[in-house]
């Protein structure tokens, strides 16, 4: 996060982009899903949250519960 005090702007990057494929486990089992939403919340200055909405689930998900591929979730376990 990069915040320039002199326009008071927040620049944001986030891990995963609109469309990206991402991996999760949900009921214990390895689980594929698009982005299809990206929510930034900004709770202070130098606080703030990204969490992700998948194509076919009711949830949003923290980005550091999501993973660019399965061998990647995999061996995290």
């Amino acid at each position: 996060m990069d915040i320039d005090n002199k326009t008071k702007f927040m620049k944001v990057t986030t891990k995963y982009s609109l469309e990206d494929m991402v991996w999760y486990m949900s009921q214990n089992r390895p689980q594929c899903g698009k982005v299809t939403y990206v929510y930034v919340r900004v709770t202070g200055k130098d606080q703030f949250s990204i969490s992700y909405h998948l194509n076919h689930e009711s949830t949003n998900w923290e980005e550091t519960r999501l993973f660019g591929s399965k061998k990647e979730l995999l061996d995290t376990l």
